[in-house]
């Protein structure tokens, strides 16, 4: 029997291979104003923080069905990554993401990985809608990174056509 107040804690992660630099790709992912370039699922983001980098700096991001999600840099690693708390929203009762690069025999390899917990109310289905939900987050927005970080073409809402979105796997973790 759960014990009562202790939250389930479900962690994904997944990575891609990105043909640029791991420095071209770190200068991309680092740029914390504008993961609009390259995530079909975040419409806009505002620094709300006297920082724009580096522990301590928040964004307000507008993500279509969870309006707008304020993320704030718990870690930073200068040219490989840094993490993300996200506070609750939507089905979300916490939420930590980390993204980090690291060369690769081509270029450079990005990863993502997600921390999260759900609310306590939420259904069976409602669980495994959310978690496809991120599933296809992560997927899209590696791929969206992938193609941003090599051809320079910014997303928009949606993944353009020519994306091959084979090769990409995400794991429990």
């Amino acid at each position: 029997m759960p014990t009562k107040g202790i939250r389930k804690l479900s962690k994904l992660k997944a990575e891609i291979n990105v043909d640029v630099s791991v420095e071209n790709l770190w200068k991309i992912v680092s740029d914390y104003e504008h993961p609009s370039y390259w995530s079909p699922y975040i419409d806009s983001a505002v620094i709300t923080s006297s920082v724009d980098s580096g522990v301590g700096a928040t964004r307000t991001c507008t993500i279509p069905g969870f309006g707008d999600v304020e993320e704030t840099i718990s870690d930073w690693s200068d040219g490989v990554g840094f993490s993300i708390n996200v506070e609750a929203s939507g089905p979300l009762e916490s939420a930590r993401s980390t993204i980090s690069v690291q060369p690769s025999v081509t270029g450079a390899v990005a990863l993502y990985e997600t921390e999260y917990s759900l609310r306590e109310d939420l259904t069976d289905e409602e669980k495994a809608s959310t978690d496809g939900y991120l599933r296809t987050v992560i997927a899209g927005s590696l791929l969206g990174l992938k193609h941003f970080a090599e051809t320079g073409r910014k997303i928009g809402s949606v993944l353009p056509d020519e994306i091959d979105s084979t090769g990409i796997e995400i794991t429990a973790a």
